[in-house]
């Protein structure tokens, strides 16, 4: 039995205290004792799971809402998503006003009202107001502006939508062109 578990041969090696038993591979050779520490298997296997775990979560909350942005809103709580907050408002063929359309994604589960519109200017008119945003859809909505006179070359016009109590507020800014001849 001393000469079985001297030599070489890992056949047979589970005989003995734990502690003597060799390691050996599928064919029965003695590992040499080389390679990756357990420890570091773990965490390289752990570091890989987390990493498709969560690629794989932003590309079900890209399809979900729409964009990475959008998932990371959802993320910080909120029910609306404007992807820009600031708009540039083009001038109509008669001249009078400047229009500006924007749209807001619905990140939750249910619909969502818009009731109306508050401005920082009476001379700004959202258009389609009351309205429902079906859940995780885009609402698309149009401003006017109407010109006023003015020596100012650039200005801009703030929009909040009015919505239920429990919604985040959503505001969005319109750079309006000048509108001196």
């Amino acid at each position: 039995m001393f000469s079985r578990l001297s030599s070489g041969s890992c056949h047979r090696a589970d005989e003995g205290a734990p502690g003597s038993r060799r390691h050996c591979d599928g064919d029965g050779k003695p590992k040499s004792g080389h390679g990756p520490p357990p420890l570091l298997g773990f965490w390289t296997r752990s570091l890989a799971a987390g990493g498709f775990f969560g690629l794989l979560f932003f590309c079900v909350g890209s399809f979900l809402f729409g964009s990475i942005d959008a998932t990371w809103a959802f993320l910080r709580g909120q029910t609306l998503y404007v992807p820009t907050s600031e708009i540039e408002a083009v001038r109509d063929s008669s001249g009078q006003f400047a229009l500006a359309g924007f749209e807001i994604r619905n990140l939750s589960f249910s619909p969502c009202d818009i009731l109306g519109a508050r401005t920082d200017c009476d001379c700004t008119v959202v258009d389609d107001l009351p309205t429902r945003i079906a859940p995780l859809t885009t609402g698309l909505f149009k401003v006017r502006i109407a010109y006023r006179p003015s020596n100012v070359a650039e200005n801009s016009r703030v929009v909040e939508l009015l919505t239920r109590a429990s919604v985040n507020s959503v505001k969005v800014r319109m750079l309006v062109p000048d509108n001196r001849e």
